[in-house]
């Protein structure tokens, strides 16, 4: 039978992590306090939170070793070939933020590789001068390409004030419409924010319980 713990953010139960699991959680758990946001929400058992908020920090330096030391038992401790295959690209990517965090300099392209397990490769200009001259025959009105993109982008802005009543009616149709083709499970919900001053355009945190904070960034032109 398998072993439940109480989670993290709520009375909810989960699993108990194995030892590579576990190690893996106090790693972002614990790189997350030095990178804040590299951990977008966790409701995971509750006792790795606790430990990592009580315990000395650990310098970045170290969780960059730690990182390589938990991949390195992958072999012998992960049967399951994905979950292994996973698990290494995860490991990468923690070890790189955590290097970056220790001061040591990445390049980009290997900073990009390293967090998302894909090499970037790059295009040739003719791709973009394509797509410009594709624009530049469809776009209507006079002056030039950047002139009359911002032109159509400005005529299709949604005012900023209108954003929340837009965005509730919004949902409210989608959610009547899944609820319809494929039913929906009790307690759900998505409750929908506007906000200013962030770095992104939207984003949605998951809250636990089949619920789920969607922000609006009104700083960012809505289309």
């Amino acid at each position: 039978m398998t072993e439940l713990v109480p989670a993290a953010g709520g009375a909810r139960m989960v699993p108990a992590p194995d030892p590579v699991a576990r190690d893996y959680l106090l790693l972002g758990l614990r790189l997350d306090q030095h990178r804040p946001g590299l951990v977008d929400a966790y409701f995971g058992p509750a006792d790795l939170k606790a430990q990592a908020d009580m315990e000395s920090l650990r310098p970045p330096a170290r969780l960059a070793d730690d990182a390589v030391a938990l991949r390195e038992r992958l072999p012998t401790e992960v049967d399951d070939p994905e979950r292994r295959t996973w698990f290494q690209a995860q490991l990468a990517a923690l070890e790189v933020q955590a290097r970056v965090a220790a001061g040591d300099v990445v390049a980009y392209p290997a900073l990009v590789a390293r967090c998302f397990d894909r090499t970037m490769e790059r295009v040739d200009e003719s791709v973009f001068a394509d797509a410009a001259a594709e624009l530049d025959a469809a776009l209507p009105g006079s002056g030039s390409l950047e002139e009359r993109l911002a032109a159509w982008d400005d005529a299709l802005t949604i005012d900023p004030d209108r954003i929340q009543a837009i965005a509730d009616d919004l949902a409210a149709r989608f959610r009547s419409r899944a609820a319809a083709l494929f039913g929906l499970p009790d307690g759900e919900g998505a409750r929908i924010s506007t906000v200013r001053d962030r770095p992104w355009g939207g984003y949605n945190w998951f809250e636990g319980g089949r619920r789920s904070r969607v922000e609006v960034n009104l700083d960012v032109p809505i289309t």
